[in-house]
């Protein structure tokens, strides 16, 4: 599984590089328009790092594409959801794990929504939640 996510790492880096290099953008220019640092920018395509949730929806909104483009090799299309799962299955099960019963319910979750005894919600905005904390 380590290699997998190597390889997805690999494929967002090369996506960032021929998007901005598509569009003529520097990395600079990427950075500004995808409202993150230039730092930030260059350690996700050098691979360095990992972007969060909010920055890759940034970097998608910025090249004006969908976010599972920014993870598929040029040219595929998107996994299907039962693809996706089974990734994400294989992902958890391969996990070892403190809270046993989080992890049992991760895969549950997991098998329902493969099942179609369950659907798939957003997560709510991170915004809302600050606010009903105040």
């Amino acid at each position: 599984m380590i290699e997998v996510l190597k390889n997805i790492k690999e494929i967002l880096a090369q996506n960032l590089v021929r998007l901005r290099e598509k569009r003529n953008w520097t990395q600079q220019k990427l950075a500004d328009e995808a409202t993150l640092s230039l730092r930030g920018v260059q350690q996700i395509e050098y691979k360095q790092r990992w972007p969060r949730p909010q920055q890759i929806k940034s970097l998608a909104d910025a090249f004006g594409v969908d976010e599972y483009e920014l993870f598929s090799p040029e040219g595929d299309r998107a996994p299907s959801i039962d693809e996706a799962l089974t990734v994400l299955t294989r992902f958890v099960s391969e996990r070892s794990s403190d809270n046993a019963q989080g992890h049992a319910n991760v895969l549950a979750g997991i098998e329902a929504l493969k099942a179609g005894r369950a659907s798939v919600h957003p997560l709510p905005d991170a915004s809302n939640k600050k606010k009903r904390l105040k």
